[in-house]
């Protein structure tokens, strides 16, 4: 599995941050790939939830929003969020893309 992760908007533009972060599932220690898989199936089945998204989503000034593609056998699957409307196993999986991935 292949995780993008896209950083767009916050207080300051830093060219830097615009490329994705990505990460290969199989370069993790397997404890921390099952942690990674367990994550994925989270964020993607709470995917539904973009109106409530949307309302918090305008409450957060300067907030930053986050696309992350995840490629699989053979789909690719993309959940948006955004400071104001992040569920907890999205942001664990930002930390974890972020923590272990590369631009």
């Amino acid at each position: 599995m292949r995780i993008e992760l896209s950083t767009e908007g916050g207080f300051v533009a830093a060219p830097g941050l615009e490329k994705p972060v990505i990460l290969d599932s199989g370069s993790l220690p397997p404890e921390q790939c099952e942690a990674c898989e367990h994550l994925v199936r989270e964020v993607v089945a709470g995917a539904g939830n973009s109106p409530v998204q949307a309302r918090a989503a305008a409450q957060v000034r300067d907030g930053r929003t986050y696309r992350m593609k995840i490629h699989l056998d053979h789909q690719s699957v993309s959940v948006d969020a955004s400071d104001g409307a992040m569920s907890p196993a999205y942001r664990q999986l930002v930390k974890l893309v972020r923590t272990h991935g590369a631009r």
